[in-house]
């Protein structure tokens, strides 16, 4: 079994959420995006 290591955790896929992990992503940090709900996922 192959362990991943990240930097960096974010719980909750919302627009604050992926915008901070894109911008770190994009620094060459390791990042995890953890969301209750399957994306895309309908919004009222």
């Amino acid at each position: 079994m192959t362990r991943k290591r990240y930097d960096v955790l974010i719980v909750g896929a919302g627009p604050g959420g992926t915008t901070l992990a894109y911008d770190l992503a994009r620094r060459g940090v390791r990042t995890l995006i953890i969301e209750r709900e399957r994306l895309p996922r309908y919004k009222t």
